[in-house]
């Protein structure tokens, strides 16, 4: 239970830095446009805490945008992790996020319950640094579990996640946070 609290955790920061949705057929992927408007050697650090089935996990991750073209861009992610007091620094991972691609399959079952969507804006303080954010709150309720999440994402920060937080209560009650803690933009 410890791995898939852990490698959910993971997964869970990797899709919010990589999309705020998924691209259409053919249409402009909104994680690779955010990455083009950088330089390499741009980065982000999120800091953040998870906890579930009993084991909290503190974990660091360091996303590096290595390569640029017109067809992808290639980020380094670099993960540090305390799980339940066990460290570990896990080897890098490559991803190669496309700038177009079909639109990605479905998440959930045909008759699933919309969530409960709300956007704003709010300005955050990073590093010192004000940051105008993009704010979007989703609340579900499916399958015996309800979720609620807030992000904060920017796109004037590599990447685009500034912060986040999610909370889980039914089967396995479960809550993560993470706070960009760090910024370069090139």
């Amino acid at each position: 239970m410890q791995f898939r609290s852990i490698s959910g955790f993971v997964v869970a920061v990797a899709v919010c830095m990589s999309a705020n949705s998924a691209p259409a057929a053919d249409a402009e992927n909104p994680a690779y446009k955010n990455w083009a408007k950088f330089k390499v050697g741009s980065w982000s650090k999120v800091a953040g805490e998870s906890a579930a089935a009993g084991t909290t996990t503190k974990t660091e991750m360091t996303y590096k945008l290595v390569e640029l073209t017109p067809d992808k861009a290639v980020v380094e992610l670099v993960t540090s992790m305390d799980a339940g007091g066990t460290k570990m620094d896990l080897p890098a991972q490559k991803m190669e996020i496309p700038a177009k691609g079909p639109a990605a399959g479905a998440t959930g079952a045909p008759d699933a319950p919309k969530p409960d969507m709300k956007e704003s804006t709010e300005e955050v303080e990073v590093a010192g640094k004000k940051v105008k954010c993009k704010v979007t709150e989703v609340k579900t309720d499916a399958n015996g579990m309800k979720m609620t999440s807030k992000s904060w994402t920017s796109e004037d920060v590599p990447g685009g996640l500034v912060k986040m937080e999610s909370n889980g209560e039914g089967a396995m009650k479960m809550s993560s946070k993470m706070t960009l803690s760090g910024f370069e933009a090139k």
